[in-house]
């Protein structure tokens, strides 16, 4: 008499058997579609459907990129996760076009700063991250993100931007990143003031006529802040944003005051240093009007400097040396002011309203990226022994010059590579960067502009027609700017900054209980 087991185990047999000999069980004729994937339940072999998911991301698609991701990455998440990963790529500076995506119900989750998430989350673009799925299906990429990474993505403590990636933030946008091989062919050892800067212009203009001096014009009030404005310490309320600054905070200060930007000594500044600039042929019109210009030349290795992060000469190093074998990047700050410690706005990323019923594979996704050290590497650095080398000192050299998922966004200290030509001494200052730094004062706060949405759409349209010519040099400040202030305050700006000033007072209030 067959006990239970033993009648169990007979009937286990028999149906594989019944498997085998209709060939449905054979491992090396598993499909990648989702057909193939799915059993006679519907439900794929970790009980999960298959389900599409898309990632918006910025720059270029070289083959071997597009390669990776279509088929080398695709199928390894397709295989562990069930999920099936489309990568679409759009040029820097598709703000607008992004937004069309969001607004047509689009599903898919985009690298993002928290500059404007009010304004995303109240057009309703945005899905909210439940913090109950984020420990649920996001452990590991909540352990290894710092807890204020998490807040500087909320609003009304709700989560609409995941932080992705951890490593060193102070000075970000404080420094400036420049190529040190340029400076040495003219003589200059270092720079510390704006006259070093001017000086680095005119000498490396006249070796290399055709070369950009700064690519990213919209930056340059962040990257000179110290030498410009060195009583304050300006730190953004609307983010990193390329696109708008109105309003800031001064981070040396212990108080809540909101100052508004245009009417600071900055803008003063910037707005006629970016003129005498233009007026010496140190910056072109063309670059301003049409920014991809100038980072086609920095990537091409015809650009002096660039604004700076902690991380941006090694994580420029590879492709310049791809262009120019003895680049050498280094990072200085112009003035002297204490770093401050942020968390970056473009290291998160956020899920669209149309793709809410999915925020917890979303979650899974960027939870498996920080789940292992395997993963990690194939994210950044591609397929081992094809794409990449490993050191037996643990660095990395590249066999390719193309880039994957760009390692700027994912780095993290636990799991982060070096190349093998980054100095050891630049490693290590780096891993201190924050030593000392001070935190930016208005980390956590998120801007809700619903009281101010009709002002807000008033002023961006004033600040591309007025303030963008004034502030890049191209209109006279002391002729232009005050019909253009008055322009921004009929549009609404006072308005703007009362609200900006009401909502952060109460906020900072209550870090304070």
């Amino acid at each position: 008499m067959f006990r239970k087991k033993n009648w169990n185990l007979l009937m286990s047999v028999l149906l594989c058997s019944a498997l085998l000999i209709t060939g449905c069980s054979g491992k090396g004729n598993e499909s990648t579609t989702d057909e193939a994937a799915k059993g006679a339940s519907g439900e794929t072999k970790n009980n999960q459907e298959v389900v599409k998911l898309t990632l918006v991301n910025f720059g270029d698609l070289t083959p071997r990129r597009t390669e990776f991701l279509e088929k080398d990455l695709h199928d390894k998440i397709l295989e562990e996760l069930n999920i099936d990963l489309t990568f679409k790529f759009l040029p820097w500076g598709s703000n607008q076009q992004v937004d069309l995506m969001f607004a047509s119900g689009e599903n898919f989750a985009t690298y993002a700063g928290t500059g404007g998430l009010g304004e995303k989350v109240n057009k309703g673009f945005l899905a909210e991250i439940p913090q109950e799925s984020i420990d649920q299906h996001a452990p590991q990429l909540k352990e290894l993100t710092r807890p204020d990474a998490w807040d500087s993505g909320k609003l009304e403590g709700k989560i609409y931007a995941m932080p992705v990636g951890n490593k060193p933030y102070a000075g970000d946008f404080q420094l400036i990143t420049v190529r040190q091989d340029l400076l040495d062919e003219v003589g200059i050892s270092e720079l510390k003031a704006l006259e070093d800067v001017e000086s680095a212009f005119k000498l490396v203009k006249e070796k290399h006529p055709d070369y950009t001096m700064i690519p990213e014009a919209s930056h340059v009030k962040k990257m000179f802040r110290a030498a410009l404005m060195p009583d304050q310490l300006f730190t953004p309320m609307e983010g990193n944003s390329t696109a708008w600054t109105y309003t800031y905070v001064d981070s040396l200060a212990k108080d809540d005051k909101v100052y508004s930007f245009y009417e600071s000594e900055l803008f003063e500044k910037t707005a006629k240093m970016m003129a005498k600039w233009q007026k010496e042929g140190y910056i072109s019109e063309a670059l301003i009007t049409n920014p991809e210009l100038g980072l086609a030349d920095w990537n091409a290795g015809k650009a002096l400097m660039n604004r700076g992060t902690s991380a941006y000469p090694m994580e420029q190093l590879p492709n310049l040396v791809s262009k120019v074998p003895n680049g050498k990047l280094v990072n200085y700050q112009i003035g002297d002011q204490p770093l401050m410690a942020s968390v970056r706005d473009n290291t998160k990323y956020s899920i669209s309203i149309g793709g809410q019923k999915d925020v917890d594979r979303y979650l899974q996704l960027f939870n498996w990226m920080f789940s292992s050290q395997e993963n990690y590497d194939l994210l950044a650095y591609g397929v081992l022994d094809k794409d990449y080398k490993l050191e037996e000192n643990g660095k990395v050299t590249k066999l390719v010059s193309d880039s994957f998922f760009d390692e700027w966004q994912l780095f993290n200290l636990k799991y982060g590579r070096y190349f093998s030509n980054v100095p050891d001494e630049f490693i290590e200052t780096y891993k201190k960067t924050d030593e000392g730094s001070i935190q930016a004062k208005n980390i956590g706060f998120s801007f809700d502009a619903r009281p101010v949405q009709a002002e807000v759409a008033k002023i961006q349209a004033v600040y591309s027609e007025k303030i963008v010519p004034i502030e890049y040099g191209l209109y006279d400040y002391d002729k232009y700017f005050p019909e253009a202030l008055k322009a921004l305050n009929d549009a609404g700006l006072e308005k703007y900054v009362a609200e900006m000033q009401k909502q952060f007072s109460e906020w900072y209030s209550s870090q304070s209980k």
